[in-house]
């Protein structure tokens, strides 16, 4: 993963607020990049 991608989706910097949550959205954005 490059730092612009990093820049473009911040959700994927910051700390999870749930575990189930984390893991639903890891999957999800991988998937739509």
């Amino acid at each position: 993963m490059t730092p612009e991608m990093i820049i473009k989706r911040p959700m994927l910097t910051q700390p999870p607020i749930e575990g189930n949550l984390d893991c639903r959205a890891r999957p999800f954005h991988l998937s739509s990049v």
